[in-house]
């Protein structure tokens, strides 16, 4: 190590380093030399290094890569003198390794990345913001969310900013929501909020979604209604019972969809009760009963099948569209000879029209016939 470093001191050497490197613009070749000078423990290597880089004559995101994977090596031995090397890199180039750089020093210094924000851009912000994951400390996170612009790129990262920060600090971070400018940004933000506080906390957070515009409370309610209708039913159905009767369907709704989406046990409960089914209307139901089939065959289409065989005809249309959708594309040959044997009628129509219709273009003649199985007003 040191004997490639001496090297790199030596001018003559130092520049047949760079004209092979600058003539094959090659990041792994530029690497080598400069990564193993990093790995020596004397500054002196390390600064020969960082020169050597920024001496180079290749596109700036290369040079920038190679400043980041340098100081990478550099942290865990001075942390500052990395900082230093990372200064005059751009957020947002090269991505992965100034975010390889960001992931680590925020185990080691997450000062110093706070510092690193304060003196930068908002490019910077952005980049460090998708390290959620690894962002531990109160201090960075409480920045982060207090100056992130919020964007539909941004949002997700914020929101899991301060669910992670309520975690370690709820009265900071609910301090920092009512920071956040109202809008549907913030009602997002309130409703993941409410989904994992607990005890007083939540209450709290319920209060302020009361207390938002209209509009933005009924965004977080629809939400946490959605989120809680994937897990235990009855949860979500208390939730949806405290709220003003003229506003229920539209929370029962949101149960609805999700659990056909997410949770089909949930949804056979709704579908199955007449209370729970006269809550969210029949014709939103007969869509979910599609849904909820069409869903649930591809995780169990033997479960799927023999429920919609027992089905009352006012809704086996729905249960055989539904489940020929998900079937035909994973055994059309098994999904028409099943629906060959069902009796005619709507429901076998329903199945056939699923059938007719993802088979017109690759096999017109067979679906021609099935069309003319059909009974007369479906085959109109």
């Amino acid at each position: 190590m040191n004997s490639l470093a001496s090297r790199i001191d030596n001018a003559k050497v130092r520049e047949f380093m760079k004209m092979r490197i600058e003539s094959r613009q090659d990041v792994g070749l530029c690497g080598v030399p400069a990564l193993m000078v990093i790995g020596s423990n004397d500054p002196k290597y390390c600064e020969n290094a960082l020169r050597f880089i920024n001496e180079l004559k290749v596109p700036e995101k290369f040079k920038q890569e190679l400043i980041c994977r340098a100081a990478v090596a550099l942290l865990p031995k001075d942390a500052e003198a990395a900082f230093r090397a990372i200064d005059g890199v751009r957020g947002e180039s090269p991505p992965g390794a100034y975010s390889d750089f960001m992931a680590k020093a925020m185990a080691i210094s997450p000062e110093l990345v706070l510092k690193h924000l304060k003196d930068g851009t908002d490019n910077r912000l952005v980049a460090i913001a998708k390290l959620s994951n690894y962002i531990d400390s109160p201090d960075l996170a409480a920045y982060i969310i207090a100056n992130l612009p919020i964007t539909a790129d941004t949002l997700k990262d914020v929101r899991s900013l301060v669910t992670g920060m309520l975690a370690k600090d709820p009265e900071r971070a609910i301090s920092l929501i009512d920071g956040i400018p109202d809008g549907d940004a913030k009602s997002k933000i309130l409703s993941d909020s409410y989904l994992v506080a607990d005890g007083n906390d939540k209450t709290r957070i319920l209060e302020k979604i009361a207390n938002q515009p209209t509009a933005q409370r009924i965004v977080s309610e629809r939400a946490i209604a959605a989120e809680l209708g994937k897990g235990e039913i009855g949860i979500a159905l208390d939730y949806v019972d405290s709220k003003p009767a003229d506003e229920q369907q539209t929370l029962y709704r949101e149960i609805a969809r999700s659990s056909a989406f997410q949770n089909h046990k949930n949804a056979i409960n709704i579908l199955e009760d007449p209370a729970l089914s006269a809550k969210i209307g029949a014709e939103f139901r007969q869509e979910m009963l599609n849904a909820t089939v069409t869903n649930w065959a591809k995780q169990d289409l033997s479960a799927a099948r023999d429920w919609v065989e027992k089905l009352p005809e006012a809704d086996a249309a729905k249960g055989y569209q539904g489940l020929m959708t998900s079937w035909m594309k994973t055994d059309p040959v098994a999904a028409s000879e099943w629906l060959s044997k069902q009796a005619l009628g709507p429901a076998r129509d329903a199945g056939a029209k699923v059938l007719i219709e993802q088979i017109k273009d690759t096999d017109p003649e067979r679906a021609e016939q099935w069309r003319k199985s059909l009974t007369p007003p479906a085959a109109k």
